[in-house]
């Protein structure tokens, strides 16, 4: 397939994690209690590195059209999965599998690339209409962005 655009973050991938939410009181007795909702410090700086790094891939326009994103998460592989001495730079026969089957959950690593890349590649990750998404172990840690315009269609497929 050829894609429209292709980059490539150098940074081991980071999943965004679940909001929290935390009460709020005031010391104005008239004011009642509320839920404030916020991203966890750690992802919002996580997500704001990201997007520091795709501005230089950033298009003269962001796009405003239907987009599919292909995205590939290469994982580094712990310690445990190599040999010791001599040996450190191989891989366990045990370990030789390529995918990364443990957290960060693959939604998540999505989450966190999507809204890093809106403001500074799309106007608003809702233009994702399709994609394919994985995440592998690699000795390089990484993030692999693919993005296809897609045609507007004037079809009912339902």
């Amino acid at each position: 397939m050829d894609y429209d655009y292709e980059f490539t973050i150098d940074c081991e991938p980071r999943g965004q994690g679940r909001p929290r939410a935390r009460i709020v009181q005031s010391n104005d007795r008239k004011m009642k209690p509320f839920v404030s909702v916020y991203d966890d410090p750690k992802d919002k700086k996580a997500k704001c590195l990201f997007a520091l790094a795709a501005r230089e891939f950033a298009p003269k326009k962001l796009i405003d059209q239907a987009i599919r994103v292909d995205t590939t998460f290469y994982m580094p592989r712990p310690k445990l999965h190599y040999g010791t001495g001599k040996n450190a730079d191989k891989l366990k026969d045990r370990y030789v599998n390529i995918y990364h089957t443990k957290k960060p959950d693959i939604d998540n690593l999505s989450k966190l690339v999507m809204d890093a890349l809106t403001g500074v590649i799309w106007t608003d990750d809702s233009i994702v209409c399709k994609g394919f998404t994985e995440k592998v172990y690699a000795r390089k840690p990484r993030v692999e962005v693919k993005i296809k315009l897609l045609e507007e269609m004037s079809v009912t497929l339902f």
